[in-house]
């Protein structure tokens, strides 16, 4: 098997392209507004999982309680309608690296100048990019006490989302297996020894009131505002979201830009 299936699932069948979907305003100006309520944040919320099992869905939630995900984000696809919430930022080089396209030193200088000024916002961050579960052991030696955020999903369904996502582009139900496993064995290996909120992804949309405070006060977000939780709570839909097939190809990723044009959802 290609070894970029254990990458980035999005990006073989989009030949690295997306669209621009991000923050209403630039890093600069969502720091403005924010970095005076949250003077010591400087580790990271991480959003896992293997995929197809709603981590998009809770980077939403985690944008719209206040959570910094980025300024350049992946849009919106048929696929996953309300947006990915990839952060291009941790994106580019993460699957650069995968694909065997950049030396491990140039990822770890990228990487950990990101995560510097990151740091520096003095405000709530995050990142969920599916590749990261690759890439555990090296963020790891970056990051003092991250928290994480695993969503989980029955494998039958993981997997048969995986397959109607990506059959377009010749998965199958053998190599949907084999990338769900290879990731949760990642997660599994690490994860045991930080802070991490596990939400299962037909939980949060049954009780999507009482799985949005979890995840306030795991992160300790408690100055989110009752508007913030409300606009999270409405973000995550009830159902899953449907997709036809075949799905069109994306447009052309954007060049780098601090300015985001519009907020979306996740699946």
């Amino acid at each position: 098997m290609d070894h970029r299936l254990f990458g980035g699932v999005e990006e073989i069948c989009r030949g690295r392209s997306g669209t621009f979907c991000g923050s209403r305003h630039s890093a600069e100006k969502f720091c403005q507004t924010r970095a005076t309520a949250h003077p010591s944040v400087t580790e990271p919320i991480i959003v896992v999982g293997p995929g197809r099992c709603g981590t998009s869905c809770v980077a939403g939630v985690l944008h719209h309680l206040g959570v910094f995900m980025g300024s350049r984000l992946v849009g919106a696809h048929p696929s996953n309608p309300y947006g990915h919430w990839e952060d291009y930022d941790f994106l580019e080089p993460n699957a650069a690296l995968l694909d065997r396209k950049m030396a491990t030193q140039e990822w770890e200088r990228k990487v950990l100048s990101l995560i510097e000024s990151r740091r520096q916002l003095g405000i709530p961050w995050g990142w969920k990019d599916p590749r990261t579960c690759h890439l555990l052991g090296r963020y790891l030696e970056f990051l003092d006490a991250p928290k994480f955020i695993r969503c989980v999903r029955s494998p039958r369904e993981i997997e048969a989302s995986m397959v109607r996502a990506y059959s377009h582009c010749g998965w199958t139900q053998q190599s949907a297996r084999a990338v769900r496993r290879r990731r949760e064995e990642e997660l599994d290996a690490y994860l045991p020894w930080y802070q991490t909120l596990t939400i299962d992804f037909n939980d949060l949309r049954r009780h999507r009131e009482t799985t949005v405070r979890r995840v306030i006060e795991f992160c300790g977000l408690a100055l989110a505002t009752k508007a913030q939780f409300r606009g999270a709570v409405n973000f995550v839909r009830p159902s899953a979201a449907t997709f036809p097939a075949p799905l069109p190809p994306l447009r052309q990723a954007p060049r780098r830009s601090r300015v985001g044009q519009s907020d979306s959802r996740s699946k």
